[in-house]
Formats: C-alpha cells, structure tokens, sequence
C-alpha cells in the first residue's frame, strides 16, 4: 500500500484543503497511516445514502438518532462501517460517548489492519 495518495480532507471542516500556492493537499497513505485514520473518519461521519456514487458508504445516522434506539444497534452500526473498510482486518475496541448538547456524538476506535498494524482515532460526529 506504500506509495498511494488521497485528497487531505480537513477533520474539523470534513472539506478538502489547498496549500499555500492553491494546489489541492495530499496525503501519502504511508504516511503515519493518515490516509487510513482520513478514510474512517470520514466512513463515520458520512450519512448512509449521503455520497451518491457511494450509497452504502456510511452510517445510518438519521434512524440511530431516534429516541428509543438500543445503544447495541448503534455499536452494531458503527462496528459494520468500520469492518467494510477493505483494510480493517478487526476492530480491537470501540467506545461510544453520550451525545452532547450540540448533538456530537464522540467515538473512540482501535482497529488493526490488514497490515498487521494497529490505529486508534477518536472522532465526533455531528449529528
């Protein structure tokens, strides 16, 4: 995998970035596994349906966010999203916080690629 780039998307505004001379930003996928952190923070925060070249890409947020809803569907949701990455072998750990009052929802993960190497991030979805 060593050697392959990706669009920098920006984790706070989950929008692409541009340098200083106007050019779109690159990550190198070997580069401190920054494309794969980029990758499933974005698999997370992404509303199922959202992308239209990518339909399943995602989670279901809009049915999780009900009142009512078993903290175990949205673990179930959450841990699907993460093991449809083609480079997640397993989830090692996933903990999911109490939604706050500006509707983040905080998710903390360590996944262990197909590499042999382990990543953990943590990201709030906005909801």
């Amino acid at each position: 995998m060593s050697g392959l780039r990706s669009f920098y998307i920006d984790p706070e505004t989950r929008d692409l970035e541009f340098d200083r001379l106007g050019q779109l930003k690159m990550v190198e996928s070997d580069a401190e596994q920054t494309a794969e952190r980029q990758r499933l923070r974005l698999r997370l925060g992404t509303r199922a349906g959202e992308w239209f070249l990518d339909v399943l890409l995602g989670v279901p947020w809009l049915e999780l966010v009900e009142k009512g809803v078993p903290r175990e569907r949205i673990r179930a949701e959450i841990l699907k999203a993460l093991h449809s990455d083609e480079q997640v072998e397993r989830v090692e750990s996933l903990t999911i916080g109490q939604l706050t009052q500006d509707r983040t929802l905080p998710i903390e993960f360590q996944v262990r690629l197909k590499g042999g190497t382990t990543l953990a991030d943590r990201v709030e979805v906005a909801l």
